[in-house]
């Protein structure tokens, strides 16, 4: 995860330096403790289908955009 508001911002860097080698996706995920912080970061999907397994696979494809407010 890239951007939660539980990840702070000096971290992105390392976040991207690791992931990069090994070609991970990076996501936005709200990880939210509190009601206030739900949909504050989250990942735009262009699907086609719904089931499991083709959300999966764009998430293992890296084929989405972040987004985080």
């Amino acid at each position: 995860e890239l951007l939660t508001p539980n990840t702070p911002a000096h971290a992105r860097e390392d976040i991207r330096r690791l992931a990069q080698p090994l070609s991970i996706p990076l996501l936005s995920n709200s990880d939210a403790h509190t009601s206030e912080r739900l949909g504050l970061h989250y990942n735009i999907l262009p699907l086609a289908e719904l089931s499991e397994e083709a959300i999966f696979a764009q998430l293992r494809s890296g084929d989405f955009k972040l987004f985080h407010k």
